[in-house]
């Protein structure tokens, strides 16, 4: 396998080391709409035994090595496509019994008994000089599942809220919540961090991840949407206040760590300070405690919530209510539901 073949594999959203087991062609009986001859339908199609696999950033876990509840190596199957994500038209029957890295865009969805579509994969033959996928592709993919990953990119230049007080970053967490919910680069803009996305961006949902490092506190974020059938998508925001990343960290920067429900609250931002700069829309009458429930209001596109997450989630006192005092909270959560 060529460094070129290993640099584009590696980028890839989905990669993992596989050995295929069949090849077919599955052909229609009869001619199908835009192909007169019926050639134009024609699948090739690959089914592969997973031997390795690299996580996808901040989103799926990457193909399992066995299906669920099972004991068995996980078997999947794919339509066979180029490079460019083509179809292959011509069966490469000569890679049956071949360990090869498989390459795919979209993993395949859980079958639950019922028939999935095939996915399209490419397969490349050939084997890594590492001493497994992760180490071959950490140069490329610094995500690629190794325990302490290089951290996302920061915006290039001084930006404001590396150098903010507590009060102002409960004002730009304040900011996330507003009528319509914030693009990926309108939070990048607001944080100073590139958000980076788990998989391919499709216009059915996204799934972004970033790490702010601020001096104050740094501030991890995630930001998922799926369209609905009304035409707006429903959003999902997170964002958790951490101090640095530490080497003992666990879990890679994106994922949560035990390690973050005890950091030293480097900076205390409280529930009130976030709610006293939400904007004048929001009634003052729904801003105080307790502070356990969602704070809601809606806007003429959107229901959103506000929730938020105490220091190091406190176990309920006998008789108590959850977070009914104005204490630091680890994170907060804006949801956007569809009107």
């Amino acid at each position: 396998m060529t460094d070129s073949d290993l640099r584009w594999l590696c980028q890839q959203p989905s990669v993992a080391r596989v050995k295929v087991t069949r090849i077919d062609v599955d052909a229609p009986d009869t001619a199908c709409e835009g192909s007169p001859t019926g050639d134009g339908c024609r699948t090739v199609a690959a089914e592969v035994i997973v031997l390795e696999s690299l996580p996808l950033l901040g989103a799926a876990k990457g193909l399992p090595l066995k299906p669920f509840l099972s004991t068995g190596p996980n078997r999947v199957r794919l339509r066979m496509a180029s490079r460019a994500y083509a179809d292959l038209k011509e069966p490469p029957f000569a890679l049956v019994g071949v360990e090869g890295l498989l390459a795919m865009r979209e993993l395949p969805e859980d079958r639950y008994g019922k028939a999935a579509p095939l996915r399209s994969g490419v397969i490349l033959p050939g084997s890594v000089a590492a001493p497994d996928l992760d180490t071959a592709c950490r140069p490329i993919r610094h995500w690629s599942g190794q325990q302490h990953p290089a951290l996302p990119e920061q915006l290039p230049g001084e930006h404001l809220a590396r150098t903010e007080n507590a009060q102002q970053l409960a004002r730009r967490l304040a900011g996330m919540a507003g009528p319509m919910p914030p693009e990926p680069a309108s939070l990048e803009q607001r944080f100073g961090a590139r958000l980076m996305a788990g998989a391919t961006p499709t216009p059915e949902e996204s799934n972004y991840r970033a790490l702010a490092r601020l001096d104050a506190s740094w501030v991890r974020l995630w930001r998922r949407a799926w369209q609905q059938p009304g035409g707006r998508p429903r959003v999902n925001l997170m964002a958790f206040l951490t101090d640095p990343y530490p080497e003992s960290r666990q879990a890679p920067w994106w994922d949560d760590d035990p390690s973050d429900r005890i950091h030293k609250v480097p900076v205390c931002v409280r529930p009130s300070m976030v709610l006293k700069e939400l904007g004048e829309e929001w009634p003052r009458s729904k801003r105080g405690p307790p502070y356990h429930s969602a704070f809601v209001h809606r806007y003429p596109d959107y229901r959103v919530s506000i929730n938020f997450l105490p220091h190091g989630n406190p176990p309920l006192r006998p008789g108590g209510s959850p977070n009914t005092s104005d204490d630091c909270i680890d994170g907060m959560s804006v949801f956007f539901e569809p009107i």
